[in-house]
């Protein structure tokens, strides 16, 4: 995609032993999100260990922290 490339990117993703127990379709899931993440330079993909689909329900403060130092990094 062009003019994407170093776009600061983070992808966050559920655990992949939580979550689907369909190889296939978690094969898939998790190759489409790795190639997200690499759309750019500067792109990221962290795993919220322990935690389904629903990492903002699962996980809040883990979520929250992610975020709030993604946006640190920009702004340093």
């Amino acid at each position: 995609l062009i003019g994407l490339e170093n776009l600061p990117m983070l992808v966050l993703a559920r655990d992949p032993e939580v979550g689907d127990k369909n190889e296939v379709r978690e094969s898939s899931w998790r190759r489409a999100q790795i190639g997200l993440s690499n759309i750019s330079t500067l792109g990221q993909l962290h795993l919220a260990e322990g935690s389904d689909h629903f990492i903002h329900l699962r996980k809040p403060d883990w979520l929250a922290a992610e975020i709030e130092e993604f946006a640190a990094r920009l702004v340093e």
